[in-house]
């Protein structure tokens, strides 16, 4: 079909840099006349491919959100990098930018992850994040209320405002893997805001524990607040048998 567009994941670029040089990512790219293929720029919130191959060396693009690998349940999120990515991408030189893309490995977690990236799609300019947060849980809930919108605001500020390079969401919890003594148990933010949000969260459930929306995010947030307190009490035990 000679009116054919391919549409090509980018990922390939990222698993063996040693491979993909500029001339081989470029040769690969040229093997299709321009504007005949697309190129997914799989996991562009953390490491974006454009802006190392020129903007894909003039093939179009579309700036992806992964967020997500192996359907893992915890909350995440780099909501810095999603709400300025996609405008970054706009403004690089001579940018193919054609769209924004979600490419999770697995879908309904941290829905408020997704409301975000979704929303930015029809802004012209990153959103004001702290404003955003504040009124998320009146679109979510229905009403207002401080403990809420405090709650809301530290996980925003914690758990997900992850800022670490190149960061994949793989749950490293011990709740999660075999018994091991040797599990990775790094966390990219302060347990105590965290907890802070978790126990304002229950404080806010008699006036809302009838809204479906806030049992799940209840749920939600203690499940993760159980898996924190495992890795505190798995830290102890490695600690005690070494």
């Amino acid at each position: 079909d000679p009116q054919a567009i391919w549409l090509m994941q980018g990922w390939l670029f990222i698993s063996d840099p040693s491979f993909w040089k500029p001339d081989q990512v470029k040769a690969l790219l040229h093997g299709v006349p321009l504007g005949r293929m697309i190129v997914l720029d799989l996991f562009a919130e953390s490491m974006p491919v454009y802006s190392s191959t020129n903007s894909f060396y003039g093939q179009p693009f579309i700036w992806c959100m992964l967020h997500n690998f192996g359907g893992n349940s915890g909350l995440f999120g780099t909501v810095e990098s999603i709400n300025s990515g996609p405008f970054d991408a706009i403004r690089f030189p001579n940018s193919t930018l054609v769209g924004l893309g979600l490419t999770p490995e697995g879908i309904e977690q941290n829905p408020v992850i997704y409301e975000l990236m979704s929303e930015l799609a029809w802004r012209k300019e990153p959103v004001n994040l702290y404003k955003w947060v504040s009124l998320y849980a009146l679109r979510r809930y229905g009403s207002m209320d401080e403990n809420l919108t405090v709650a809301w605001q530290l996980l925003f500020h914690s758990v997900y405002n992850c800022t670490l390079p190149k960061y994949k969401n793989h749950n490293k919890s011990p709740l999660v893997h075999r018994p091991s003594l040797h599990m990775q148990t790094d966390i990219w933010y302060e347990p105590a805001d965290f907890y802070k949000a978790w126990k304002l969260l229950f404080e806010a459930a008699p006036g809302f524990v009838t809204q479906e929306t806030f049992r799940y995010d209840l749920v939600d947030v203690t499940r993760q607040a159980l898996q924190l307190l495992t890795t505190e009490f798995y830290k102890e035990i490695q600690s005690a048998f070494q």
